[in-house]
This record gives C-alpha cells, sequence and structure tokens, in this order.
C-alpha cells in the first residue's frame, strides 16, 4: 500500500430496511440500479473513482488511484448534485406512485493506505485510514437528505459550496467529537 491523501464519500439510502419490507425483491433490484446509476454518473462527472458498493451503499474517492486536481472541492460539489439529482428522480418516481428514496453522505479527507487488499485468491483495490472511518460515520449520522463532511474536508472544499457548521459529533470508534459541516448547496458565483 501507498500513503496517499484522499477525500472519501460515503452514500446511502435512509430507510432502506423498512424500504426492502415493502417492494417486491426484483422491483428493489431495479430501483438500486436506478439509485446507483445516478450516484456513480455524478461521482464520475465529478473526477471520483467507486471503490466499492455495499448494499444500498457506495464508497468513492478522489485523490486515488488516480490524482485528482482540488480533489476535496469535486467531493463535496458532487455530494450537492448528488441530492439535487435524488430530488429530481424522487419526482419521477412520484408520478409512478413510488415513495421517495432520500440517501445521506458523509465525507472526510485525509492519509490513507491505498492499494490492492485481500487474500491471494481474489484482491480489490481499497483505501483504509480514518478518513475512511470518519467519512462512513458521518454518512451514518446524516439524516434523509443530509450530507456531513468533515471540518478538514470543508476547510480544504468548501469554497464553492455553502455550509453550516453543526454540533460536534461522537461518533462509534473514534475517540474525539468530530467537528462537521451540513452542506446546503452551492454557493452562487459573485456578479462581476
Amino acid at each position: 500500500g501507498e500513503l496517499r491523501d484522499v477525500t472519501v464519500m460515503f452514500t446511502d439510502i435512509r430507510g432502506f430496511t423498512e424500504l426492502t419490507e415493502k417492494t417486491e425483491a426484483q422491483d428493489m433490484v431495479r430501483m438500486l440500479n436506478e439509485y446507483f446509476e445516478i450516484i456513480v454518473d455524478v461521482i464520475f462527472e465529478h473526477e471520483g473513482t467507486v471503490d466499492k458498493f455495499m448494499g444500498d451503499a457506495v464508497m468513492a474517492l478522489w485523490g486515488t488511484p488516480v490524482e485528482v486536481p482540488d480533489a476535496p472541492r469535486k467531493a463535496l460539489e458532487a455530494a450537492v448534485n448528488i441530492q439535487k439529482a435524488m430530488e429530481a428522480f424522487n419526482n419521477l418516481r412520484s408520478i409512478d406512485g413510488l415513495p421517495p428514496i432520500y440517501t445521506g453522505i458523509g465525507i472526510d479527507s485525509g492519509e490513507a493506505v491505498c492499494g490492492y487488499m485481500g487474500s491471494t485468491k481474489t484482491m480489490s483495490f481499497t483505501v483504509v485510514g480514518d478518513c475512511v472511518n470518519t467519512a462512513s460515520r458521518l454518512c451514518s449520522k446524516a439524516s434523509a437528505g443530509q450530507t456531513l463532511v468533515s471540518t478538514l474536508a470543508y476547510e480544504r472544499g468548501g469554497s464553492s459550496v455553502a455550509g453550516v457548521q453543526q454540533e460536534p459529533l461522537n461518533l462509534k470508534g473514534i475517540t474525539q467529537a468530530v467537528a462537521n459541516w451540513s452542506i446546503e448547496g452551492m454557493l452562487q458565483p459573485e456578479e462581476p
């Protein structure tokens, strides 16, 4: 593995377990594939890499395996655009009489070990480090349609997004409370 500075994003559907109880398995797979298509398209548009799918969750990276200039900003803008895309997706779902799908997002930046991990029989590229854990835990605390970002990621990339500082969060497995911001949308460019 190689130590690199990365930005990590986790997304996760809110109320997924309840949703699966009310939805036929084939309809759930169709909905998940539509959801993943939206998420992945936005991540790719902002030069991110999808690390893995975990049930209804997506883990994405900026800064590895390919270096991305201004990675934290691109990750934050991707999060804003994911939430916008979910609003449009839900408008279409409502026309078909289907319930809305909401996602929570967590983002952190920092050093992580990047490389291929696994066994001699199967390996996958991934990252491991505190920023991965923090992003995952922030995602678990984000409410429906909310993006929570560590202060470090916000300070590195928040120049184009509007955020509201939140109370520090006590996150499972992390000893100190984590300062964080809730991303509200894109900042309007100033008039010349």
